[in-house]
């Protein structure tokens, strides 16, 4: 468990966990929508907003990583031996964490995000500002928790920009100084996002 909750996937932590659970069955989420304040005089009576707040219901499953070792081996494995094993299971089910949520994402994925393909050169500082700049139209709350994912080149591309790698631009915070696959800037977590195997993602 521990090796699946530090090591074992990427996009876990970026989702919102559920609020409480239906038995072992049903992880419950709520939904709300933004509510507006209005002047009140004395004596005058309170009246709903009526913003809309919705409880919705996900599937829950159970996932295994199973292998098998022979009790004969067990009793000559040593702890580094055994740490291998849980290792390759715990990775197995973050890896499986994280297609889960990818697929809801890309089934998210919508036409209004067609001029929205950087694919065509490299992905630089301005192509990642015009994203922000689209959540931000979209009145997504810019408060650190938005994330962006990028596969290998995209990502070392990015980091090429001097906007980005900048000590003027990000403090001190640089990259080529603090070696990490993470990066804040802008308001945004982007990190490197690489598919373990061909068409995991």
């Amino acid at each position: 468990m521990h090796i699946y909750q530090e090591r074992g996937n990427r996009l876990r932590p970026t989702v919102s966990p559920a609020v409480r659970f239906k038995g072992s069955s049903k992880a419950i989420f709520y939904l709300a929508g933004k509510m507006k304040a209005e002047k009140k005089d004395r004596n005058q009576q309170n009246t709903p907003s009526g913003s809309a707040r919705k409880k919705f219901e996900v599937d829950m499953y159970t996932w295994t990583a199973f292998d098998e070792v022979e009790e004969w081996d067990l009793d000559r494995m040593s702890i580094d031996e055994r740490e291998i094993v849980y290792e390759t299971g715990a990775l197995a089910l973050g890896r499986a964490t994280d297609i889960e949520i990818y697929q809801v994402m890309a089934a998210k994925h919508t036409s209004a995000a067609a001029g929205l393909d950087f694919s065509a050169g490299a992905f630089n500082a301005a192509n990642a500002l015009t994203l922000c700049s689209v959540l931000q139209q979209d009145k997504v709350p810019w408060d650190g928790n938005v994330y962006c994912g990028l596969p290998s080149l995209q990502w070392n591309q990015l980091l090429g920009n001097k906007v980005v790698n900048s000590a003027y631009h990000v403090g001190s915070d640089i990259p080529f100084v603090k070696a990490t696959d993470t990066r804040f800037w802008n308001g945004v977590n982007w990190f490197l996002f690489e598919e373990e195997e061909a068409q995991d993602l």
